[in-house]
């Protein structure tokens, strides 16, 4: 799920065995690092209800990618 333009990405990957490679430029350094997919899943979630809250309070709220990431984790 793409969210906003900008600078920064962010990439999963199937390792197997349970993991997810995550790749990504913060800082605009390339890191990579594996993660189990159960602790992936519970820190995305909570880190898009974080984005999704800091967006609402910047006045964002009705753009179509802070609703549609709303709507994606039932964050009303």
């Amino acid at each position: 799920m793409r969210f906003f333009d900008g600078p920064f990405w962010l990439n999963l990957e199937a390792a197997g065995d349970g993991m997810i490679r995550v790749s990504d430029n913060r800082d605009a350094l390339n890191v990579e690092f594996l993660v189990e997919i159960d602790e992936q899943l519970t820190l995305a979630r909570v880190l898009a209800l974080e984005l999704v809250e800091s967006c609402r309070k910047r006045g964002w709220s009705e753009q179509m990618d802070v609703r549609r990431l709303a709507d994606f984790i039932g964050s009303k």
